[in-house]
């Protein structure tokens, strides 16, 4: 059970830890955020996911107070303290407390382990269903903290029993929530956009295998091709690659989750349960 998170550097007993009200993460929205899993006590893709967290700290102007590497130190004594070997690990940088609520001062790093969330094996077997929602979200290659529109459509979400998201404007997608997507065209030809989107760690490993495999294409995609696409799928660290059957009332291609999705997903596993083996820590 989680017991401790790391303020500041600091560890703290999760019923203690709090934040002062001045904080421009809850004044403003002042903040960025990175998200991945630890399995067997390595947190996956590490360095990835750092690397991105710092290119969103730096487009808004934050300036982390810990290095990566000692990051990596106070996340592997949280590890500790909390007798968990897997968890996922959440990062969150704001602008710090603020005596107007609005000029940035240090900024404030909170280190927060969490239980993971996996979603249903029904998702992975049956895929899911999205709707399409015209939006762009503002600053779209930063995992900032605001994520005030999938919050405020949820009503509709669930009113259509969709469990997720597909963002377009101006007739182009671009992604969903909190995942990538890609489509496969009717001559199996793996699509997935170019702009406007945060690219995703686990969409880099997935475009790296499909190369490997298919011809791809990372461009914009319109609307009407993701609804002729013969498949489509969401990618990201809780996901995989995870089938989507259903956009609004069109189905996708034969309603069922694709081949070339489920292969993908497969090799993605693999490279993930291999970095897990490589990077384990061996105690004497």
């Amino acid at each position: 059970m989680i017991k401790y998170y790391n303020i500041n550097g600091q560890m703290t007993l999760k019923e203690k830890a709090t934040i002062h009200i001045s904080d421009l993460g809850l004044q403003r929205a002042y903040g960025i955020f990175d998200y991945f899993k630890v399995e067997q006590k390595v947190p996956v893709f590490f360095e990835d996911h750092m690397n991105r967290w710092e290119r969103s700290a730096a487009y808004v102007d934050l300036q982390p107070p810990l290095s990566k590497i000692a990051i990596k130190s106070q996340i592997m004594e949280l590890l500790e303290v909390n007798k968990e070997e897997k968890c996922a690990i959440k990062l969150i940088l704001t602008g710090g407390f603020s005596a107007d609520g609005y000029t940035p001062s240090q900024p404030n790093l909170y280190i927060l382990p969490m239980m993971q969330y996996p979603h249903p094996k029904e998702y992975t077997q049956l895929g899911i269903k999205l709707m399409s929602l015209d939006y762009q979200r503002e600053l779209p290659e930063v995992k900032s903290t605001n994520y005030m529109m999938s919050l405020v459509a949820q009503r509709q979400l669930r009113a259509i029993g969709a469990k997720d998201y597909l963002y377009y404007q101006d007739g182009v997608i671009s992604e969903s929530s909190r995942a990538n997507l890609f489509i496969v065209t009717q001559d199996d030809v793996i699509v997935t956009p170019e702009k406007n989107i945060l690219k995703g760690i686990t969409r880099k490993k997935i475009i790296k295998i499909a190369k490997e495999h298919y011809a791809l294409e990372i461009r914009a995609i319109h609307l009407e091709e993701v609804f002729k696409a013969k498949e489509v799928f969401l990618t990201s660290s809780n996901k995989g690659a995870l089938g989507v059957t259903q956009i609004d009332d069109k189905v996708i291609g034969d309603g069922k989750v694709g081949v070339i999705t489920k292969q993908l997903d497969q090799l993605y596993q693999s490279i993930r349960n291999q970095y897990i083996e490589e990077n384990q820590i061996v105690t004497a």
